[in-house]
């Protein structure tokens, strides 16, 4: 995947969330999004020392993001990561002791949630870390949960008016001798 410095990308997954690249920071020269079938990164064009599907610490290579859409974000997915390596994503701070399996960041327990159009920076800070994978749900505009309880209310009244009356006829109960 070799991606310029700029651009919106339609996410694969069907939901018309679409991801925007802000910008791409790198110490010098021109950089793009670079990854691979394991991870993706910042390539510096000009470093031939560069990793380019890594986020490079000493190149201070940094990717700024936007989604279209709100979404809440569960889980990244690291490769890469050893001893000293730390990464920031959007203010968060992440190093190896935050991490559990396979080189996984679990914010499932209480995910981080981005506004629509909120842009989001992510770097590694020391050492060079890929990010193989981010887990993420768009999160339903208000107007949907509207729309959606409007429907079920209109459908509830149809239903509703199409039944048939009841009847009014009442039992008498005799005594028990």
């Amino acid at each position: 995947m070799d991606l310029e410095s700029s651009g919106t990308f339609l996410v694969p997954d069907g939901s018309g969330l679409t991801v925007t690249i802000e910008s791409i920071s790198v110490v010098e020269g021109a950089s793009r999004v670079n990854g691979n079938n394991s991870s993706f990164g910042v390539e510096s064009l000009d470093r031939a020392e560069d990793d380019s599907d890594q986020f490079d610490s000493s190149l201070l290579e940094s990717l700024t993001l936007s989604f279209n859409r709100a979404v809440s974000i569960s889980r990244l997915d690291f490769v890469g990561f050893s001893g000293s390596d730390s990464f920031d994503f959007y203010g968060t701070s992440i190093d190896v002791n935050d991490l559990i399996g396979d080189q996984e960041y679990d914010l499932s327990s209480m995910p981080m949630v981005l506004a629509a159009n909120q842009a989001f920076t992510m770097k590694a800070t020391t050492g060079s870390v890929g990010l193989q994978d981010i887990t993420l749900a768009a999160i339903p505009e208000p107007t949907a949960f509207l729309f959606g309880a409007l429907v079920a209310g209109c459908v509830g009244m149809a239903a509703t008016r199409q039944r048939p009356a009841r009847s009014s006829a009442t039992a008498s109960a005799e005594p028990l001798s």
